[in-house]
Parts: C-alpha cells; sequence; structure tokens
C-alpha cells in the first residue's frame, strides 16, 4: 500500500465525517480507514462518525470488512454511510445500513410547518454522472455538470454552475421558498417542494442561465442574464 491516497477527518453536526477517496482500489480501502483512524487516536475511541465515499461504488463484501476490521474494533457507530452512486446507496438500505434520510416536516399547529435547522451547504467540485446520486439537508452547490440520469436532492436550494441535464428536487422535505439555479438549463424535470415542472427543447429557457421558483401552483422559470 502507498501513501498516494488519504483520507480525512472533518467535524460535521456533533460528530466526525471520515472522507474517503475514490480512488484506491477496494483492497487497499480498509488498510486506509484504519491508518487514518489509527492517526487520530483516542478521538475516535466510541465517537460517532459519518462515512463519506463520494462517488465509490461499493460491494457487500466491502462494507462488511470495514464494518470488522476498522468500525467494530472502535466501538464506532455510523450515523450515515454517504456515497454518490445509486446502486451502492440501494445495497446500503438492503443491508439496513442507514443512508442519507430526508428531515420529515414537523406540524406544529395552525401556524403550518416547520423542520429542524439544515446542515451548512453542501460544495461539490465535480461533474455527476449517470447512476450518481447526491442527498443533503441544506442547500447544494456544484461546480460542475449534472448529466442525464444523475440525481441530485437537496431540502434547501440547488445551484449548478454547469449543465442541468438530470433530476434536480430542491426542498424536498417540502419547503417551496427555495430556487434551482442551473448554469446550462437543459433537463426534462425539476422538483421544488412537491411541485414537479416539465420542459423540452422548444422551451424559451433551454439552454440558458435560468432560476426557478415556485409561484402560485406551478414552478415558473425566470431567465438570468449577467
Amino acid at each position: 500500500m502507498t501513501d498516494e491516497f488519504q483520507a480525512t477527518l472533518k467535524g460535521e453536526r456533533g460528530c466526525l465525517r471520515l472522507v474517503v477517496p475514490e480512488g484506491p482500489p477496494d483492497g487497499e480501502l480498509v488498510p486506509l480507514i484504519d491508518r487514518t483512524l489509527d492517526d487520530a487516536g483516542k478521538l475516535v475511541d466510541g465517537a460517532t462518525v459519518i462515512l463519506d465515499f463520494q462517488g465509490r461504488p461499493l460491494s457487500g463484501a466491502v462494507v462488511l470488512e470495514i464494518m470488522k476490521k476498522a468500525l467494530l474494533p472502535r466501538r464506532l457507530t455510523v450515523r450515515e454511510w454517504r456515497t454518490f452512486d445509486g446502486k451502492s446507496q440501494e445495497m446500503l438500505k438492503r443491508m439496513g445500513l442507514r443512508t442519507f434520510e430526508r428531515d420529515p416536516l414537523e406540524k406544529k399547529g395552525p401556524a403550518g410547518f416547520i423542520k429542524n435547522p439544515p446542515s451548512p451547504a453542501l460544495i461539490l467540485q465535480r461533474s455527476l454522472r449517470s447512476g450518481q446520486k447526491v442527498e443533503h439537508d441544506g442547500d447544494i452547490i456544484i461546480i460542475g455538470n449534472v448529466n442525464e440520469g444523475a440525481e441530485v436532492y437537496g431540502t434547501g436550494s440547488i445551484c449548478i454552475l454547469g449543465r442541468l441535464c438530470g433530476l434536480a428536487h430542491a426542498g424536498c422535505s417540502g419547503d417551496e421558498s427555495v430556487v434551482v439555479v442551473a448554469g446550462h438549463f437543459i433537463a426534462n424535470q425539476v422538483r421544488i417542494g412537491e411541485k414537479i415542472s416539465y420542459h423540452d427543447s422548444k422551451a424559451p429557457w433551454w439552454g440558458k442561465t435560468v432560476r426557478m421558483v415556485v409561484k402560485g401552483d406551478q414552478i415558473v422559470v425566470d431567465e438570468l442574464v449577467f
């Protein structure tokens, strides 16, 4: 094993987030995680962690090996298993492991609905390819493209600085005061809260920089001119 790849530990919402690079082969993944946790020393013993594999696909065998060799010996509790890979997300759910969960709205009498405070904005400096899915409790900023077949879900607003070809669902917990911004809009569908709008190449804003908001009972698209 080489030191070419490095995992990092960060604080997030009262726990530790372990960000694992996408590059290492499966055989080097557990030693890399093990070494990173060893370097942190007693800081991680008995801690609650978020395991963030970014866009890396995961197999059930690798997940079980991580649990057996890296997590259980340190008595770690995993709050979330994160990956952009849609098939891996489904596999983790079938294993009964917690992935991103959208916070349900909590009714508070006639005043309407409130929800838990969102996390800080998630900033991704990458493009998403078909089959990848990002979910975040808060705003999402993507410095890249969301290609056809990719999906982005945020409880807050979504800003995509590149092309939006895939699905963007802002306010996925029901908030319809949020916005979707796309630098180059060529998507057939956009969702805000419980509203859905459909588009094709005949739309006047197709291929342009746009902002989408809910007005009344529909999503309204405005071209942004800078």
